[in-house]
């Protein structure tokens, strides 16, 4: 299995934007078009679908509006979207007496649904002959064209079904249109030179808009972080234990989440979740440890915030331990389980020397960053597994042994019989306490991994590890 993550498609749209750049071949109308309007949905997805000035309170926010309804009316609307009679008037080359005239006259019909009347984007779609690039056409444009095509549709998918932690910020979004209106800016100087004359107006309104929105956006910016967590998936045929250690990750990512969607999710289930995270604390210190780069003030740094969140982890598993919702673990997600614990400790064992590295397919950046993306994942999980837990006090459907509560002659009929108990609301802080600190930590670790805080420079290396997980 292989895993592309929204930071590698802008590296690699980067280097086509070079290559465009470079390039001295001609480019067709139909070719450009098709780059215009991939470019679009890309700027579009990233600011968000469905956003409007209403509740746009930064100036962050603000300034993302401005750059996207100043983009020259867009050869194609978004697909499967409805709009108001004031957002379709930009997808409708004619002026607003013109087009009020038309939509009196049905043309496009508008519903009105007891509300505001709404226009269809496939009644405003005129321009049907467009479609995406050619994913085996040469051409750098047609690559570059498909690589954003891509990076739009994770985003999309992102943005209608979140699986990070913390989403794309207004920031990180700002530095992704930045490049994203950088390569348009690039993209419509080369189809100026290159494409035909007759069709070369909008190539320079594009490249036009695209100046004026880098300089709105505060000039280009790196590749926002952010943007690793956004990832896709696809299979393979590779054995090497970094493919092996990716692909267990995906599958026990699968399953924990269909475990956390079940109506009473099991607290086997979770007690798990919270083992095996203390295990990948392990394994990423001891990747980072092996890492050529890593320098021993960043490991005083990754080891204090490891340890901290894989002590909160063994802290969670063993208040979950304690209690039952009187749910079994699916068989699925136990088996996917297993495999991710049997794979972390065969990279544990994994020898320091390359070449036995490299016989066993193993590269330590692909198999840290596999780790981030599991990280994210388990912090997630941590965060959903808090919110059931609570969710199960306050329903009463939380249970502990009898023989564990106390002695009183209402509860001997139950100890006896080895009976389980509900757990009141006011005898549950000494459960939800570790779990909550074991979400927070993990939360912090993304922080903190995003944004390290350099330790002292007298500060020691350190020389101990981290315990493993059971």
């Amino acid at each position: 299995m292989t895993t592309t993550t929204g930071r590698d498609l802008v590296d690699r749209a980067d280097r086509l934007a070079r290559e465009v750049a470079r390039c001295d071949l001609p480019v067709d109308t139909p070719l450009w078009e098709s780059f215009d309007t991939t470019a679009y949905r890309l700027v579009r997805e990233l600011i968000g679908p469905g956003r409007d000035d209403t509740g746009a309170c930064t100036s962050s926010r603000a300034t993302l509006l401005h750059v996207i309804h100043a983009y020259p009316t867009p050869l194609r609307p978004p697909l499967d979207v409805d709009f108001s009679a004031r957002a379709a008037r930009r997808f409708v080359r004619s002026n607003k007496d013109e087009f009020i005239a038309r939509l009196r006259a049905g043309r496009p019909p508008a519903t009105d649904g007891g509300g505001p009347r709404r226009i269809r984007s496939a009644d405003l779609d005129t321009r049907s002959d467009i479609v995406p690039a050619d994913p085996t056409d040469p051409h750098p444009l047609a690559r570059l064209a498909t690589t954003l095509g891509v990076l739009a549709d994770m985003v999309s998918e992102e943005r209608r079904h979140p699986g990070t932690v913390d989403g794309l910020s207004d920031q990180a979004v700002r530095d992704a249109t930045a490049r994203v209106v950088t390569w348009l800016a690039v993209a419509g100087r080369y189809a100026l030179r290159h494409g035909p004359i007759d069709d070369g107006s909008r190539p320079l309104a594009v490249a036009q808009y695209a100046e004026r929105a880098i300089d709105a956006l505060g000039g280009a910016a790196s590749a926002p972080v952010q943007l690793e967590a956004i990832s896709a998936r696809a299979e393979t045929t590779g054995t090497g234990l970094s493919e092996r250690l990716d692909c267990a990750l995906h599958r026990w990512a699968v399953e924990v989440a269909e475990e956390l969607k079940r109506t009473i999710p099991s607290t086997q289930v979770m007690a798990n979740i919270a083992s095996v995270g203390s295990l990948m604390m392990a394994t990423t210190h001891r990747l980072y440890g092996m890492h050529p780069s890593t320098t021993p003030a960043e490991l005083v740094t990754l080891t204090r915030d490891l340890r901290g969140a894989a002590d909160a982890l063994k802290g969670a598993e063993a208040a979950w331990r304690t209690v039952t919702t009187l749910q079994r673990q699916g068989r699925a997600f136990g088996v996917a389980s297993f495999e991710l614990f049997d794979t972390l400790r065969t990279v544990m064992a994994i020898p320091t020397e390359p070449e036995k590295m490299l016989r066993a397919g193993f590269d330590i950046e692909t198999s840290l960053r596999s780790l981030e993306r599991g990280t994210r994942d388990l912090s997630r999980f941590i965060e959903q597994s808090r919110e059931v837990t609570g969710a199960c006090v306050n329903s009463g459907l939380l249970f502990a042994p009898a023989r564990g509560r106390d002695n009183g002659a209402h509860h001997l009929r139950a100890r006896v019989r080895g009976e389980y108990l509900p757990i009141a609301t006011g005898r549950a802080h000494g459960l939800m306490e570790p779990v909550a600190r074991a979400a927070d930590l993990t939360a912090h670790l993304l922080v903190a991994r995003r944004h390290p805080v350099p330790p002292p420079s007298d500060t020691p290396a350190p020389e101990h590890r981290i315990a493993l997980g059971r």
